[in-house]
């Protein structure tokens, strides 16, 4: 009993220092809503919808239809250079110096997340390509090949993606024989993740942790972005029920995971 009052004695005390800073950023998160709110409705909304919307679109009508075609072979160049660098200097390796295994290794992480990047960007630049194309005048030259572009650009993305992919996979198990899997695998994911030791193990569910984190702050940010756009830009309920979507999804499947994992641990105790 007196370990249960002390806890409790210890959670006032805890709540009490972070109740100040929880309510300054409370009233400053209203404060930034109220003058955001105040200057949207100061502004013309028919002059702010059609001239932004119309400047936003005629960028993105040259922009997109050759991102994608761009974007990735700057990617292709730029990574074929990083894993040529890489592979001779794990021809060089000693095999006892983990420093120079971990720069390698590091590179090959930024080769990845710059996949993942241009993944994501080709895949926002069709759509934002399909929103600029003026579909009344699709039969005529210009649209049709913008439209051939814009497809051609995500292929050309995804091709890019999943062979850069399969070249450090390859390469990782080159520099960890244990490692297996591979990507054209449909269950690559977990193959490769079995294949882990401990220790990469708990850094994945960290990272994931860290990703579950940033997408609930992200959520909040789109959320209040979909409710000022329903009262100032005419965006419809359809955007906030796509981030109640993703929100509750990532939501849900956390809880359920934690749950069954807890009563694994259970039962192994």
């Amino acid at each position: 009993m007196r370990n249960n009052e002390g806890k409790a004695v210890e959670n006032r005390r805890e709540d009490k220092r972070a109740f100040g800073k929880f309510i300054a950023i409370m009233i400053a998160c209203v404060l930034g809503g109220g003058i955001v709110g105040f200057t949207m409705a100061w502004i013309d909304a028919d002059t702010w919808q059609t001239g932004v919307a119309e400047a936003v679109r005629a960028c993105l009508r040259v922009i997109s239809p050759w991102a994608g075609i761009v974007l990735s072979s700057l990617l292709l160049a730029a990574a074929g250079f990083v894993l040529k660098k890489s592979r001779r200097s794990f021809q060089r390796w000693d095999g006892e110096n983990e420093e120079d295994i971990n720069r390698i290794e590091e590179a090959l992480s930024i080769v990845i997340i710059g996949c993942n990047v241009n993944l994501l960007l080709s895949y926002f630049f069709m759509g934002a390509g399909l929103y600029a194309i003026d579909w009344e005048k699709l039969p005529e030259m210009y649209e049709m090949v913008t439209l051939a572009l814009l497809l051609v650009g995500t292929i050309y993305a995804m091709a890019v993606t999943m062979i850069l992919q399969k070249n450090i996979v390859n390469f990782e198990k080159e520099i960890n024989p244990e490692k297996q899997g591979s990507v054209y695998e449909t269950g690559f994911q977990k193959k490769w993740l079995e294949s882990c030791d401990e220790a990469e193990r708990f850094q994945i569910y960290k990272c994931a942790y860290k990703s579950y984190i940033t997408v609930n702050g992200l959520c909040v940010a789109c959320w209040l972005i979909s409710v000022l756009g329903i009262l100032f830009w005419d965006f419809g309920i359809l955007p906030m029920v796509f981030v109640m979507i993703i929100w509750l999804g990532s939501s849900i499947s956390y809880s359920i995971e934690s749950m069954r994992l807890s009563k694994h641990s259970g039962k192994m105790m």
